[in-house]
């Protein structure tokens, strides 16, 4: 039953009330290793956007496919869509990692993509080293979707692939999400921007927040 028990990562109380709607943590609380890079975006599909686009840039791939699980926030794929990426989904086995073998299938339609995106659902770090094998036979970025955990965990981060994190969907922000890039894909990262920030009055947010807290309530 550990499987269901997402691992929480530890944050001082100090360091979490300065948390804001314009503000965001130091990004050393999301590196797993000191020399890793962190690129701070208000959300993590602008990470996903900026890390295709540096790719094209600097010649990693003439390819404009990525690979995401059947299972993907459809907002978060929105930039992607609108810059004529090509996007293809890969079947996920009930214990919610990837299905190497529809992988294997994918690859003989479309051919290799440029980036295939792993998702450690629910926050629960699950099994990269299959996917992990694949890419690396394909040369295929791995990028770490590590949107339901609050922070590098065991399992999560820390294995040589950049990783996404989005802390905006725990914390009450406006913004917030974190691209963790390791040290030696300098090349890969060369054109991350910083940060896309959401611009607008937030009485949309303000208004869901309370309504999400009556219900909780």
């Amino acid at each position: 039953y550990s499987m269901f028990i997402p691992i929480l990562p530890s944050f001082p109380l100090s360091d979490v009330l300065p948390f804001s709607t314009t503000g965001i943590f130091d990004g050393e609380y999301w590196k797993s290793e000191p020399d890793e890079r962190v690129y701070l975006f208000s959300r993590g599909k602008w990470a996903l956007q900026a890390m295709a686009e540096s790719c094209l840039e600097k010649e990693i791939t003439s390819k404009r496919i990525l690979f995401f699980p059947e299972y993907f926030c459809e907002s978060s794929l929105e930039p992607l869509r609108s810059l004529g990426y090509g996007l293809h989904f890969y079947r996920i086995m009930d214990n919610m990692e990837p299905d190497i073998s529809h992988l294997y299938d994918l690859v003989k339609q479309t051919g290799p993509p440029s980036i295939l995106v792993f998702v450690h659902y629910f926050g629960i770090p699950l099994n990269l080293e299959p996917v992990s094998l694949f890419c690396k036979d394909w040369g295929i970025i791995l990028i770490e979707d590590g949107a339901h955990s609050l922070g590098p965990v065991p399992g999560i981060g820390g294995q040589g692939h950049p990783v996404i994190y989005t802390p905006w969907k725990f914390i009450p922000s406006l913004e917030g999400a974190l691209l963790v890039v390791p040290n030696g894909m300098e090349k890969i990262a060369w054109n991350v921007p910083e940060r896309r920030r959401v611009w607008g009055y937030p009485w949309k947010w303000i208004a869901k927040r309370v309504l999400y807290d009556f219900l909780v309530w």
